[in-house]
């Protein structure tokens, strides 16, 4: 697929919302596993590089590495949000975010929370020092 066509399918994807509008939280990459693109539709095989992104609680996404590129540029697009700017204006009321920019403190530790969650439901565990490792493999109880 050629990168026109691929930034046209994910624009029409983030418009018809079948792509999260919001920045990642959380993002991992690593090579394919043969799932398809979110972005694309075309599998990422084990010889490309893939993003899994968590958006948020509910929204995640898998992709190509190129995917991923476009629709961050596609969502700031749409948001208009320049890449290389902030939102303008303060957070709206209530919002997770502080003045500067970075979650409040209570956003920040559910932001943890949800990573360690996801983490170990992928067989991994999270240290002290924030790096992620596999958990010890166990031998079924007898």
């Amino acid at each position: 697929m050629d990168a026109e066509s691929r930034q046209e399918l994910i624009r029409r994807r983030l418009f018809g919302r079948l792509l999260p509008r919001v920045h990642a939280v959380d993002v991992w990459d690593g090579a394919g596993d043969g799932r398809p693109c979110d972005g694309c539709g075309l599998p990422v095989t084990n010889r490309q590089r893939a993003v899994e992104a968590i958006a948020s609680r509910w929204l995640s996404m898998y992709c190509h590495t190129r995917c991923f590129d476009i629709w961050e540029s596609e969502r700031r697009a749409i948001s208009g949000i320049a890449t290389h700017e902030k939102p303008p204006g303060p957070p709206p009321q209530g919002s997770l975010l502080l003045k500067g920019g970075s979650l409040n403190r209570q956003s920040a530790e559910l932001v943890e929370r949800s990573r360690v969650i996801l983490a170990r439901s992928r067989g991994l565990i999270g240290k002290s020092d924030g790096r992620l490792e596999h958990l010890p493999h166990r031998p079924p109880h007898a």
